[in-house]
């Protein structure tokens, strides 16, 4: 046998030890990796606690040493807008971990630049921020953003927040009795009125009719006043159909409420606040949606509200005049302590004032 053939055998010869040893390695590597991970793992945790994570934790508290404070780069978008737009607001930012609330103006209407807020966050916040959009008589809240702890792994900590720009209702009002439309106030106008308040009246002027064999049904034609533009970013709608000093008035048990064509059920969960604010509505409804705007934060260019009232049974005419108040809510700090008031129309000072100016209809009857 030559060398080169004797070569030949012994290389063929070591294959499946060298395939093994190969094999044998990689196990080894495996379990090593193995007991490290159970090591880090003894006292039952998750995968917070595992070796990919320490790393990453040791390398963000580094970060979090040399920039314990952070910038953030913030702009508001208008949501409502047919182009990509900004507007102002003011932000209410509150920290999780101490529940203090600092309220930051963004600037920078109709361009796209952030507005650079100095030493905003803690990097080594634990829960993180809930910032809202505060609802200021011209910008409509947005509900709640969170800047949770992961993201305060930079600086500066960049994000956009939508909202929406404020606008009082338009409305018009049809009688679904007679089949007409009804005239505003005095006037025999059946066009919209942007009045904060606006009483209406029957088609030839005269007031609605006052026989106690009919009922009241009238329907709002109601529309934001500003296109691309919403009345908060939720409703209270208060109906008010009593008078403990006029009995010539309306069954409350039978009073019907509907907002686009959707039934309406009474409000629950109001705050003691908000109840002793619509103490004069013995109805109360609340909406997601509102005017211009729908509850997924859509566009609407208008809404309908039908109002059905029944006069009480025991009365040969009815003389009270409804009111219906439309109040829009938003987001707000409260006067009393470090909360956000979400989803109200009223301050909680001691005039329960109102966020934004709420208007009224009033249905004229004879």
């Amino acid at each position: 046998m030559d060398v080169k053939t004797l070569r030949g055998k012994i290389k063929m010869g070591n294959k499946p030890k060298n395939k093994m040893m190969g094999w044998v390695i990689v196990a080894v590597v495996i379990l090593a990796i193995a007991v490290a991970s159970m090591s880090f793992n003894l006292n039952g945790s998750d995968d917070k606690d595992s070796v990919e994570n320490i790393i990453l934790n040791g390398a963000n508290a580094e970060f979090c040493a040399n920039n314990p404070s952070l910038d953030a780069d913030v702009r508001v978008r208008d949501s409502l807008s047919s182009t990509k737009a900004y507007i102002n607001a003011t932000l209410l930012v509150q920290n999780l971990d101490t529940g203090s609330i600092v309220e930051q103006s963004i600037t920078g209407a109709g361009t796209s630049a952030f507005t650079t807020l100095t030493d905003l966050f803690d990097c080594n916040s634990v829960l993180g921020y809930d910032v809202y959009v505060k609802a200021d008589g011209t910008i409509n809240s947005n509900g709640v953003m969170k800047v949770t702890a992961d993201m305060l792994d930079r600086e500066p900590v960049e994000f956009t927040i939508d909202a929406s720009q404020y606008t009082p209702l338009k409305v018009k009002a049809y009688d679904n009795v007679d089949k007409a439309k009804a005239t505003v106030g005095s006037s025999n106008s059946t066009d919209y009125i942007t009045t904060l308040t606006s009483s209406f009246k029957g088609s030839d002027g005269a007031n609605f009719v006052g026989s106690n064999a009919d009922a009241l049904d009238v329907t709002f034609t109601i529309a934001p006043n500003t296109t691309s533009y919403a009345k908060g970013k939720g409703l209270l709608i208060g109906i008010n159909t009593e008078d403990e000093s006029n009995l010539a008035d309306y069954d409350e048990s039978l009073t019907q409420v509907w907002f686009d064509g959707v039934k309406l059920s009474e409000a629950s969960g109001l705050s003691e606040n908000e109840l002793r604010a619509m103490n004069s509505y013995e109805h109360i409804y609340m909406l997601e949606g509102t005017i211009g705007m729908d509850a997924d934060g859509n566009k609407v260019s208008q809404n309908t509200l039908r109002v059905y009232l029944e006069p009480e049974g025991d009365q040969t005419a009815k003389t009270f005049d409804p009111v219906i108040k439309i109040v829009a809510l938003g987001d707000y700090e409260s006067e009393k302590g470090d909360d956000v008031l979400v989803n109200t129309g009223f301050k909680d000072d001691s005039s329960r004032t109102e966020l934004y100016s709420a208007q009224t209809m009033t249905i004229v009857v004879g």
